[in-house]
């Protein structure tokens, strides 16, 4: 029987990195405010494109509002609300699922302004 961490093998197809950066509540002279603290940095990833993408157009500038699916190794945690950070677009993260013996699926919302 052979022993392998299906994990690894997985990481080997990712074709990016990316960071994760989650919102952290610090005091700020006794006012509570948020900032993204860095949880993991250059992590491989891979990042899809789900259901097509939306958006509308204002006399001024075109929205784009996407939403994507990164898929990454499942020993990292990634919540709901976390932020993440790759080829500079900046996403922000639904709820997941964890396949432990596999991979971390986890939808991610863009907005963009073109």
């Amino acid at each position: 029987m052979f022993d392998i961490d299906i994990t690894n093998i997985i990481d080997d197809t990712y074709d990016k990195k990316c960071s994760v950066f989650r919102p952290t509540a610090v005091d700020t002279q006794g006012l509570t405010d948020y900032e993204n603290k860095l949880i993991y940095e250059n992590i491989s990833c891979s990042i899809n494109l789900r259901g097509g993408t939306s958006g509308s157009v204002t006399d001024d500038f075109h929205t784009i509002d996407n939403t994507h699916i990164l898929y990454t190794n499942p020993k990292y945690e990634v919540y709901a609300g976390d932020v993440v950070v790759c080829d500079g677009k900046t996403y922000i993260a639904g709820d997941g699922v964890r396949y432990e013996l596999s991979h971390h699926q986890i939808p991610l919302t863009y907005k963009g302004v073109a």
